[in-house]
């Protein structure tokens, strides 16, 4: 019986089977694969960024609309108390999140425990500190004060504090009431001493209505900006705590002429965005960078609000002569500022200041590097950018 042929055709479709990739092939695959994800990852982190900005502006709207809804209350926004400390320093996030939610709870009783879900943010008392960590947002108050009313204080710290020098820290706290009259959330404006005749005790009557909470906690957190502790501040879920600046409640005059220096308008009182003037009788600037001092620097502030050469003023006129070689645009007059880090979780510049104008020369260098600077900032504002 004779054999059938292998036909030649069979023989060749099983060596095309058998045939792998050429190394030159693999590479060129690999090289393809590099070069799409070089591609698609930045791609995919931008479209990240871009989320998280989007979800942060929406915080921020809604905060706008607390804000209104307080103000429909109350007729007016919430203000820092100017009397307090060297002016209520660093407080704006504490004074917006104690009006939209007033958390802190109802009493503290003469021991130094605090009533209400935040007894771990305050000291048991004002001198056994030393295995205490503070941060900003944490309160201590004054429990061997004589006084009535035990004088109340927040950290303001830029980093923690730890040990028994840390309540004397210079700069690190200042007089803030946190105390609402009403255990959890939300605010009651109506006490009176109950029959230890001692206001803030343990048996004082609260009566009235219940105000707030203005937003709902499930999109926001309460959180100092280390994150760790409840603190007084009114924060995304990331954490960042957002910073408010209400403006003056009325607006101050420009100087005409523009001044030289940020130390000329300091003096002056008034102006668009300084710190607080410490001059007697001189008004407060439009916006107030001490208002949340040790978060976001002031210069980071000043620069974000348009001022790039952070002289503390605007200059709007464009010339070809120095001083005034460049325009300005101020924000315009809003009646807060609310700031938040965008993705990158810094406030402007973070913990390195832009330079100050103190003199000519520098107003032209200051504004050109500045405005670059503040180009690559991606912080999320509640005006335009």
């Amino acid at each position: 019986m004779e054999l059938p042929m292998t036909s030649p055709t069979s023989n060749s479709d099983r060596n095309v089977r058998l045939r792998g990739f050429t190394l030159t092939e693999l590479l060129t695959v690999m090289g393809i694969i590099i070069i799409l994800v070089g591609i698609l990852i930045p791609t995919i982190i931008r479209a990240y960024s871009n989320a998280d900005r989007t979800r942060i502006a929406a915080d921020i709207q809604t905060l706008g609309v607390a804000l209104e809804a307080y103000r429909q209350d109350f007729g007016d926004y919430p203000r820092i108390d100017r009397s307090l400390g060297t002016y209520g320093k660093g407080t704006g996030a504490a004074v917006l999140c104690k009006a939209l939610v007033g958390p802190a709870g109802n009493t503290v009783n003469l021991t130094g425990t605090a009533s209400g879900p935040w007894a771990d943010a305050y000291a048991a008392s004002w001198q056994n500190v030393s295995t205490v960590t503070y941060s900003w947002g944490d309160y201590v108050y004054d429990s061997t004060s004589t006084l009535q009313i035990k004088p109340t204080y927040m950290c303001i710290a830029s980093s923690n504090i730890t040990g028994s020098t840390a309540l004397t820290s210079v700069g690190s706290w200042t007089p803030f009431s946190f105390l609402d009259g009403l255990t959890g959330v939300g605010f009651k404006t109506n006490r009176s001493p109950g029959s230890d005749t001692i206001l803030y005790s343990d048996d004082d009557v609260i009566t009235g209505k219940t105000w707030g909470p203005y937003v709902q906690l499930d999109r926001f957190k309460l959180q100092g900006t280390a994150g760790i502790d409840p603190g007084m501040g009114l924060a995304d879920l990331d954490n960042h705590v957002f910073l408010y600046y209400p403006a003056a409640a009325v607006k101050p005059g420009v100087p005409n002429p523009l001044l030289a220096t940020y130390a000329a308008v300091l003096a002056a009182g008034g102006g668009y965005c300084t710190d607080y003037p410490t001059v007697a009788g001189k008004g407060p600037p439009l916006y107030c960078a001490t208002d949340n001092e040790n978060i976001m620097s002031l210069t980071s502030f000043q620069a974000l609000l348009g001022d790039y050469s952070c002289d503390g003023q605007i200059e709007p006129v464009t010339t070809t002569a120095a001083p005034f070689a460049y325009a300005e645009k101020s924000i315009g007059f809003i009646p807060y500022v609310i700031v938040a880090p965008g993705p990158d979780g810094t406030y402007g510049n973070g913990s390195t200041a832009l330079p100050l104008t103190t003199t000519l020369a520098q107003r032209d260098t200051n504004w050109a590097a500045n405005k670059a600077k503040v180009a690559a900032w991606d912080d999320v504002t509640n005006f335009p950018r």
